[in-house]
């Protein structure tokens, strides 16, 4: 959340400073210039006095930073082929988790075991795919 908020102040930051240049001259100095980039940083203190002054801005910050990064792959069919062919690895093949589901086919899905685990895992939303993002169930 922090991160965001620092990319955002620079953002906005830099937009001020864009907004400025057709004022500006461009025979400032060495010293003009590095004192505006300076200015492009803004600390916690200023960004959220900027942040009370805009609640519509405010607003899409907090939204942008709740919505959190989910899978593409469809929940429903990485639990179906789990519970039906889970004992090949055809699950961890659909999500991208190629080593794995190797070692899912090669061992009968761990026994059975590995299986009944990521049909849990996935149930519960804490299956993730190969880049590491959860599947979880789309409302």
């Amino acid at each position: 959340m922090k991160t965001m908020k620092k990319c955002l102040a620079v953002l906005l930051a830099s937009l001020m400073i864009l907004a400025s240049v057709p004022c500006m001259s461009y025979a400032a100095s060495a010293d003009t210039k590095t004192a505006q980039t300076a200015s492009a940083v803004m600390d916690e203190e200023t960004f959220n006095a900027l942040m009370d002054q805009n609640p519509a801005l405010k607003q899409v910050v907090e939204a942008a930073a709740a919505k959190k990064k989910v899978s593409p792959y469809d929940w429903f069919t990485t639990i179906l082929l789990a519970i039906l062919v889970g004992g090949f690895g055809v699950h961890r093949f659909y999500v991208g988790k190629m080593d794995t589901g190797l070692i899912w086919l090669l061992t009968g899905g761990c026994l059975g075991f590995g299986v009944i685990y990521d049909v849990i895992m996935i149930a519960t939303g804490q299956f993730t795919d190969g880049n590491g993002l959860p599947i979880v169930r789309q409302k």
